[in-house]
């Protein structure tokens, strides 16, 4: 299957129309919305295929991979399929140096790719994997290293694991296409990290300190300052994510929540009116 048809358009598509019709099926199967293993798989496909088609020279390069020639196997016969025609030629019919000359424009055999979803947890740290790779010819297992600080989008390159089909020429590569899944408790924003830490409205006032887990399991003690509103965010340098090619971190960073407790008892309720009486609340 294409890209073009992975998103169900022509390959005269329009920019405009690949962008609506990578909207329309990311609301049918982005993870957020669709809760099943199938819908996540397609959603990775469907992002692989985007990803090339909205860029000029990625679509460009694409569009001439699938329109260059074709050689299938079929009952022990090869057969050249043109893409400008529908002509086949029988190349039993061939001499070896007419062959030869067919097969004389192509480099090496095609470069394959595959999807591969991780967690952003395995995307913080890094890891090795053993895949099962279907290639048009064979099924091998691959193994694969995943560096820390990948991000969807990112491409693993294997020299010389890709297509085999032609002897006599270089094996094309393989390329895994990475996916980082969002997570439950992290939003990612390139380097950075964020997380919501959730208060009640006592301790916003007067102020606390709260211990809460990095990407890395690392316990930070934040100090949550009196005074604090509903949305403020505070900053802990050098504990969000992990960077391609580099020992820098970028930083993780807390939104505030402010939950009003719903039930008090006769007595909280009692001293709150004393305060409010008391000491009226000043906004600033």
């Amino acid at each position: 299957m294409t890209h073009y048809e992975t998103l169900g358009i022509t390959a005269s598509a329009t920019e405009d129309e690949i962008k609506q019709a990578y909207k329309k099926l990311a609301k049918q199967y982005h993870p957020d919305i669709n809760k099943t293993e199938s819908a996540a798989k397609r959603m990775a496909e469907i992002n692989a295929a985007y990803d090339v088609l909205r860029d000029t020279k990625k679509r460009q390069a694409y569009d001439a991979e699938i329109n260059q020639p074709k050689f299938n196997k079929f009952n022990d016969q090869f057969y050249y399929e043109s893409p400008m025609n529908d002509f086949e030629i029988n190349i039993d019919d061939w001499s070896l140096h007419e062959f030869n000359n067919l097969f004389r424009h192509r480099r090496k055999n095609k470069n394959y790719n595959v999807n591969y979803q991780i967690s952003l947890e395995e995307a913080f740290y890094g890891k090795s994997q053993t895949l099962q790779v279907n290639l048009p010819n064979a099924s091998k297992m691959v193994n694969v290293d995943i560096p820390r600080g990948v991000d969807t989008g990112s491409k693993i390159r294997l020299a010389g694991q890709g297509d085999n089909t032609f002897q006599g020429i270089p094996a094309g590569d393989l390329f895994i296409n990475i996916t980082v899944m969002p997570s439950k408790r992290f939003i990612r924003k390139e380097k950075d990290l964020y997380v919501v830490e959730t208060i009640d409205a006592i301790d916003a006032i007067l102020g606390i300190t709260k211990v809460i887990k990095s990407i890395d399991g690392t316990s930070l003690s934040i100090k949550i300052p009196q005074g604090s509103q509903h949305g403020d965010i505070l900053r802990i340098k050098g504990h969000g994510m992990t960077t391609l090619r580099s020992d820098i971190r970028g930083d993780l960073f807390v939104t505030i929540s402010i939950v009003i407790p719903k039930n008090i008892t006769t007595e909280q309720r009692l001293i709150l009116q004393q305060y409010r009486e008391k000491e009226p609340i000043v906004h600033k």
